[in-house]
């Protein structure tokens, strides 16, 4: 069995797998941070209702937020989270409803997401500000293109970059529009930036979505300051025929 078809038989069916493969894999974190904002989520409280829903329509009232000494406010995937170890009576006051409402109703705390359970994930104040506002994956990009008939050196990495590719491959196997995705590495000249990875993507999708996503994996295999490019396929393209006609695919579409 080849490592694509691996990560497909083990892709998470459920919210609570995709944190435990998040845990581990980072090529799962963009799923599991867009589904922070659609999935239900349980904080604890003091509301009145001892299992209250939160939405929408939940007026301002001031509701008291359970918060350790720390400042972390504890989030739970599922209310059966809540009560790991035992931590916590089976009376405690929640709150439950869609992950949107509840991270506006804490925003500017820090979360701490299943502190009791085998697995758990540490959010900033800022982490959960950037996925409200919709620049999480965003917010330190820097956006630019490479000339038609610039003049650039390619080749195929030295160093192969194999646990940046391997996340990629769990990226771009649940999206049902990308097609292929090469590697090599890029020297422009006329740029003042240091010779770097530069990933070739054939997709129909939003290339800037799916290249920032991409870049914030590549990023958690890299030195801080290394540079990391993502380019889309364009056949009429002398720079994307070199991969197309020089480089072997790391990922292919139902390979």
């Amino acid at each position: 069995m080849n490592l694509l078809n691996l990560f497909k038989r083990n892709r998470p069916q459920d919210f609570e797998m995709l944190l435990q493969k998040a845990c581990t894999e980072p090529g799962y974190h963009p799923e599991l941070m867009r589904r922070l904002l659609t999935e239900k989520l349980t904080i604890l409280t003091n509301y009145s209702d001892r299992q209250a829903e939160l939405n929408k329509t939940t007026d301002d009232r001031e509701i008291g937020v359970f918060t350790f000494d720390d400042g972390r406010v504890p989030i739970f995937t599922s209310e059966e989270r809540i009560f790991d170890k035992d931590v916590f009576s089976k009376n405690v006051t929640r709150l439950s409803g869609e992950g949107k409402y509840v991270l506006k109703l804490i925003k500017g705390k820090a979360l701490t997401m299943n502190p009791y359970s085998e697995y758990g994930k540490e959010f900033s104040k800022e982490d959960i500000e950037h996925l409200l506002n919709g620049t999480y994956f965003t917010a330190n990009l820097i956006y630019g293109e490479i000339k038609k008939n610039a003049s650039v050196e390619l080749s195929e990495p030295d160093r192969y970059p194999t646990e940046i590719v391997k996340s990629l491959i769990v990226l771009f196997s649940v999206k049902t529009d990308v097609f292929a995705a090469y590697v090599g590495w890029i020297n422009d000249p006329a740029k003042d930036e240091p010779p770097h990875y530069i990933f070739a993507v054939d997709t129909e999708g939003d290339m800037k979505t799916l290249s920032s996503e991409a870049i914030f994996i590549a990023k958690q295999f890299l030195p801080v300051d290394e540079i990391v490019d993502f380019m889309q396929i364009n056949k009429a393209n002398e720079i994307s025929n070199y991969f197309i006609k020089t480089i072997k695919p790391f990922y292919t579409k139902n390979s």
